[in-house]
């Protein structure tokens, strides 16, 4: 990745309005790069010296300004771990606005750098899964769907793939409360149990094999099974298909997850006939 000058400057100005000082005088700038050795088994933060090419110690600012991209996201995200929740969501909001007017391939999910192949599908749709599956305590999915994120970024397209389906399976046993079922089984209890409304003739029909494409696609060869004497290529565009289609079907199955269970409560409470 590229990250202009410019741009950096405008990112610590941005970390800088979040930046607190305890009791003790340590700074959440100080936390952060604490964190970021930690995480790494670093001693010190190096950058390198533009003029003299060697490396050379440097503190939180300067390694946003001077320091790789890799190195500059690394502390973004370490300043994020240490931030309560609160100041973590501002803060994480107002930088992907700084990356967004800069139009940068880039996006802060959940605390971590996401790369943005297709902007308005990673911001809606995948960003809408992470926050519902986050705040629904479906942490099971929320965990696996992370990693498909991850790999799609890396390059992994089948490791992408493969989390992305079972972080769909797990959404399902999630709502279905089962611990344990195939994925065709799982999608014809979510048929036949209701919990998808017959919007119109032929609807459960067609939404039965959108819901299995996932599950379908990570059991060809080269997904989570062994692929074979040749080499099976999975192309990134498949991959984030993939990955953009199971964040469509988390997100609906969440929220109808959510509608039963608040009319579930509703009736229980306030309208039982008896």
């Amino acid at each position: 990745p590229s990250l202009p000058v410019r741009h950096r400057i405008r990112l610590y100005y941005g970390l800088s309005k979040f930046n607190n000082f305890d009791g003790w005088g340590l700074s959440t700038f100080g936390e952060a790069e604490q964190h970021f050795r930690e995480q790494l088994g670093e001693e010190r933060v190096l950058v390198r010296n533009a003029s003299t090419k060697e490396w050379e110690p440097t503190d939180f600012e300067g390694a946003i300004k001077r320091g790789f991209p890799e190195q500059v996201f690394d502390l973004i995200e370490s300043f994020l771990a240490v931030l309560g929740t609160g100041p973590r969501v501002g803060c994480q909001e107002a930088l992907n606005t700084i990356l967004r007017e800069d139009r940068q391939p880039w996006a802060i999910v959940n605390g971590f750098f996401v790369k943005l192949d297709s902007e308005w599908l990673t911001e809606v749709v995948i960003g809408q899964a992470l926050t519902l599956l986050a705040t629904s305590g479906f942490q099971g999915p929320l965990d696996e769907f992370e990693e498909a994120l991850k790999a799609h970024s890396a390059g992994e397209e089948r490791n992408a793939v493969t989390y992305a389906s079972s972080a769909l399976e797990s959404t399902m046993k999630a709502v279905l409360n089962v611990k344990s079922a195939r994925p065709g089984k799982l999608v014809r209890d979510l048929i036949d149990s209701g919990f998808v409304p017959a919007y119109h003739q032929g609807f459960l029909d067609s939404f039965k094999e959108i819901l299995e494409a996932p599950s379908i696609e990570r059991n060809q060869p080269a997904r989570a099974h062994g692929q074979g004497a040749d080499v099976i290529e999975v192309e990134a565009s498949f991959a984030e298909l993939c990955l953009h289609l199971a964040g469509s079907l988390i997100v609906f199955l969440i929220r109808r997850h959510m509608e039963k269970t608040q009319l579930d409560t509703t009736l229980a409470a306030e309208d039982l006939p008896f």
